[in-house]
């Protein structure tokens, strides 16, 4: 008797082993199937939008339960939009194919992906969501030409981005976009930024240089709080306006040209633990005195230069190696690129 029921179990358990080799289901207008741990999703339209505000709204994707089993991702032609939260949590996601049918990808699709460490977005995205991949295992990513904004969150907590390419259809950078990307070591912004908010690239640690683009008025609160290996910062003259820790922690800072004529009012925090004796400011030839006269700027090693032309085409700058040589560049009356 105990043999039979042995038996008896053990089938059973095969019986449910090959029951779980393949699910699926619909999800809005489209199909899914999981098997042998590739989920592909087929058909024509949009993904559904999913949510995971736990307990009031909580309405997890389909395959959420198996997300677990889930190492490969393969989305057909003729899907349209990732839907929100629609990889949510898959630990275990290692590679995704998006085909050119998608236009957009939903607020936190790619959330907590720990182990993704690349992914293709094709040229006909133009929107993706806030919080699209934070906690994700990234090392590098491009994003396509056609999208104007860089969502709050979308980078938060991706420890491990290197590198990024920003297109120059981005218009706008949302708060918290790049916290804590600490092995980012430079980032270009394009001349069409019009405004980074707060926070954006707070702890970015690896990050050495940045150069604001002369389309931006401000720089917001704690846009580059803690970033410790920060050496050098180009401010264009249309910034008017610095608010609180926006370079606070920027320890390694040695060198900021800051090309407005006029000094602008700022907090004594703005760029507290600077060793400000030990960074030299380059100001317009002209407007030494003033900088030598004004809080907080006064306590930098001042010097003056003749700056010329004071626009310049981010996008052709050099990429090689931080600024390359452009600080040596911006020094000469006028130039052209």
């Amino acid at each position: 008797m105990k043999k039979k029921f042995l038996c008896f179990g053990l089938a059973v358990l095969l019986s449910m082993a090959s029951a779980f080799a393949q699910v699926g289901g619909e999800t809005g207008p489209l199909t899914w199937v999981l098997e042998d741990g590739t989920l592909t999703i087929s058909g024509e339209g949009e993904m559904p939008g999913y949510s995971h505000d736990a307990p009031m709204n909580w309405n997890p994707a389909p395959w959420y339960v198996y997300r677990a089993s889930i190492h490969t991702v393969v989305i057909e032609s003729g899907v349209t939009r990732i839907g929100n939260c629609a990889f949510y949590y898959c630990g275990n996601l290692a590679s995704i194919t998006i085909p050119n049918s998608v236009t957009s990808i939903g607020s936190f699709a790619f959330a907590d992906c720990y182990i993704l460490t690349s992914i293709t977005i094709p040229t006909t995205v133009k929107t993706i969501g806030w919080a699209a991949f934070p906690g994700s295992n990234l090392v590098s990513i491009t994003l396509p030409d056609g999208i104007t904004r860089i969502e709050s969150s979308m980078f938060y907590l991706c420890r491990n981005l290197t590198s990024i390419i920003i297109p120059n259809s981005v218009t706008f950078i949302g708060r918290h976009a790049f916290f804590v990307c600490k092995s980012l070591t430079s980032i270009i912004i394009p001349n069409g930024v019009t405004f980074i908010e707060e926070h954006a690239f707070n702890g970015c640690e690896s990050l050495t240089s940045v150069i604001i683009p002369s389309s931006m008025t401000s720089i917001e609160e704690g846009t580059f709080n803690y970033c410790p290996n920060l050496t050098s910062v180009i401010i264009p003259s249309s910034v008017t306006r610095i608010e609180d820790i926006a370079f606070r922690n920027c320890t390694s800072l040695t060198l900021i040209t800051n090309l407005n004529p006029v000094p602008v009012a700022i907090n004594s925090n703005v760029f507290q633990n600077v060793n400000k004796a030990a960074c030299t400011l380059e100001v317009p030839i002209g407007s030494v005195a003033a900088y030598q006269n004004a809080n907080v700027w006064k306590e930098f090693n001042i010097v003056g230069i003749e700056v010329g032309i004071e626009e310049w085409r981010i996008e052709n700058l050099s990429k090689s190696n931080g600024w390359g040589n452009t600080s040596y560049k911006l020094r000469v009356t006028s130039y052209e690129y």
